[in-house]
């Protein structure tokens, strides 16, 4: 079995915070069927850091066997908090 990370939402807020929500998939090796998901949602808040904050959560999901996550998917969350933004 593989464990994989899939982002599945970033949802903005009009104050400029989003929530995020990853999906923990273990993988079957033999066909690459996703056997278990479950989602991990955190918030960014207005103000901090996205990369910083994707940082600080890939190092807790790194210690229970996950994959880094995705620089594409990073550069998503910091889109999405540049678009609702002010400024």
């Amino acid at each position: 079995m593989a464990k994989q990370l899939k982002l599945d939402s970033v949802i903005a807020q009009a104050d400029g915070a989003i929530f995020v929500k990853l999906l923990k998939q273990f993988v079957d090796d033999d066909n690459g069927e996703v056997v278990v998901s479950s989602p991990h949602r955190f918030p960014i808040e207005v103000g901090e850091d996205v990369a910083a904050r994707a940082a600080d959560v890939e190092t807790q999901l790194r210690q229970a066997g996950y994959p880094a996550l995705d620089p594409a998917d990073v550069a998503k969350m910091s889109a999405v908090r540049a678009a609702v933004t002010p400024g």
